[in-house]
Order: structure tokens, then C-alpha cells, then sequence
């Protein structure tokens, strides 16, 4: 078995790449918290923690007191829409945020469904599976995961885009699909 730091000796994975100090966020990933920028997007590979770094990202942006708009993100299949709120769920206690789980919810008058996670500020993270129609008529902030996946990329960016119009921000993830898909155009 390879050196492993001390903060790592009883971790039963096969990682190789160990960070020297035990540390809540990568690098890269506190890089990708901390861009504030309007639009932002990242290719990744699989597992690296981006999606649980937008989770915490979410959150910490929830948990302020002048909290305003509410944050939709979409993921490619139910289950990865059920993990991501789970995520924000562990972070919104451990940063003593006053969240409830509100679970799944009808959340439009089209029967659209989301995990529904609500702030004491009345914010909610609303985590859905891949259906671009949801974002129409909302406003906040936007998290597309597994963009290049889709469908229709551009579809889902021409009526995600328009929510975050009025105060949000969009983050776009996503493996690479070739040269050929949207997401590598954008």
C-alpha cells in the first residue's frame, strides 16, 4: 500500500491522489465554490465531488439572512435529483441553517415534481429530475448537472437561461460528449 497521510490511513478506497491534509474542499473545489460569476461551467469527470460542491455552494448562499431567490437544479434522472438534496441536506445542519425537508413536492400547476429543501428565510433549493419545462416562469438561481447528457442541451439552456434574469446565477456540469454537442459550444 502506498504512503497514506495520517488523516487517511483507515480509508478503505483505492484513491492514490490523497491530499497531504485532511481538508473539507478540494482545491478545485473551492476554486468552483467561491466563482461568483454569472454563468458559470466546468467539465468534469466522473465522482470528483462538483455536484457535492454546488450542493454546498447552494446552501451557504441559502443560509444568509438576506436570502432572496430560490435555486433550481436539475439532474439527469430521479435518483441524482434525490442525492443532490441529501447533500444540501447534511450542509444546511452542519452549518446550523434552519432548513426543512420538505420532500417530494408538486411544485407547479403542470404536475411538475421536486425535492424541496426550505430556509427559515422562506428560500427553497427545489432538486428535479432532467425536464427543461420546469424552469419556465421561475426565477433564481439555476444548477444544470450532466448537461451534455440531455436530450436537447440547447433546449434546456434556451429555457433555463431566463431564470436567472432577475438575480441568479447558473452553474453548468457536465462530462464531456464530444465535440459535435452543445455544451462543448458553450
Amino acid at each position: 500500500m502506498p504512503h497514506r497521510p495520517e488523516h487517511a490511513r483507515n480509508f478503505p478506497g483505492a484513491a492514490k491522489n490523497i491530499p497531504a491534509e485532511d481538508t473539507f474542499l478540494l482545491p478545485y473545489q473551492t476554486r468552483w465554490v467561491l466563482d461568483r460569476a454569472l454563468i458559470k461551467m466546468m467539465v468534469k469527470s466522473r465522482r470528483v465531488g462538483i455536484s457535492y460542491s454546488t450542493a454546498y455552494d447552494f446552501v451557504r448562499e441559502h443560509a444568509q439572512d438576506n436570502a432572496t431567490v430560490d435555486s433550481w437544479f436539475s439532474s439527469r434522472d430521479e435518483l441524482t435529483a434525490r442525492e443532490f438534496v441529501i447533500y444540501c441536506r447534511g450542509f444546511a445542519t452542519a452549518l446550523d441553517a434552519g432548513a426543512r425537508d420538505l420532500g417530494f413536492q408538486v411544485i407547479d400547476e403542470k404536475g411538475n415534481n421536486a425535492h424541496v429543501l426550505q430556509f427559515s428565510n422562506r428560500t427553497r433549493i427545489n432538486s428535479l429530475a432532467s425536464n427543461p419545462d420546469v424552469f419556465a416562469g421561475k426565477g433564481g438561481n439555476v444548477g444544470l448537472d450532466e448537461f451534455a447528457l440531455r436530450p436537447d442541451p440547447r433546449g434546456v439552456f434556451a429555457i433555463a437561461q431566463p431564470v436567472i434574469d432577475w438575480g441568479g446565477r447558473m452553474a453548468i456540469i457536465s462530462t464531456h460528449r464530444g465535440t459535435a454537442n452543445f455544451f462543448n459550444k458553450l
